[in-house]
């Protein structure tokens, strides 16, 4: 089940609302947004949260998440009569992220900041990744690069949506990184990673 952090500080809650507008398409202003996030924050325990069913993959280089048109109509159907959302539909939308102690990670220093590719293990670990290896780069990259075996781009997406120092990192599948290194993904950080 998704959660939505509770704020009570105005600066950050603007903030939140703000890398909303920008990454989101929508007809709603940026003020419509910030009245709508202050009356569902007033909601307290009436606010039922929940995941859309669906899965993460990389498309072009960017990472998308795919929702699973006909589960989330019967989602939908749920929320209309106000019944309980079903828990096996919830844990289907779920499934990719308990997965995380599963995911054979490097993460490579490719920025020459000392210490960063540590800090961001660590950071991977608290996130619940239990196989992440260290090293430093053969080379500078400019932009933070998550490699991936195959076709199949979920748990690059995953690991990307939980580095919390780089915005967009560049998505690519590439069986000969990730082979070379023994894992699923290979992490290079680059320079435009921020220590969160």
């Amino acid at each position: 089940m998704s959660t939505i952090s509770h704020t009570r500080n105005p600066f950050k809650v603007t903030r939140i609302v703000d890398v909303a507008s920008k990454n989101i398409k929508t007809d709603l202003s940026f003020t419509e947004m910030l009245s709508l996030g202050r009356r569902l924050q007033g909601a307290g325990g009436n606010l039922t949260m929940t995941t859309v069913p669906g899965s993460p993959k990389v498309i072009g280089g960017a990472w998308y998440y795919i929702v699973d048109e006909t589960q989330f109509q019967s989602m939908l159907t749920t929320f209309k009569t106000k019944q309980e959302v079903d828990a096996s539909t919830e844990q289907q939308a779920v499934t990719t992220e308990s997965n995380r102690p599963s995911v054979k990670i490097e993460v490579l220093n490719g920025a020459g900041a000392t210490g960063l590719a540590g800090s961001v293990a660590a950071e991977l670990g608290k996130a619940g990744y239990t196989s992440v290896k260290t090293g430093n780069g053969e080379s500078r990259y400019s932009k933070t690069t998550i490699y991936y075996a195959g076709e199949d781009s979920s748990k690059a997406g995953m690991v990307a949506a939980d580095l919390a120092g780089v915005q967009e990192p560049l998505l690519q599948s590439n069986d000969q990184m990730t082979t070379g290194h023994g894992v699923d993904v290979l992490v290079v950080l680059g320079t435009d990673y921020q220590k969160p």
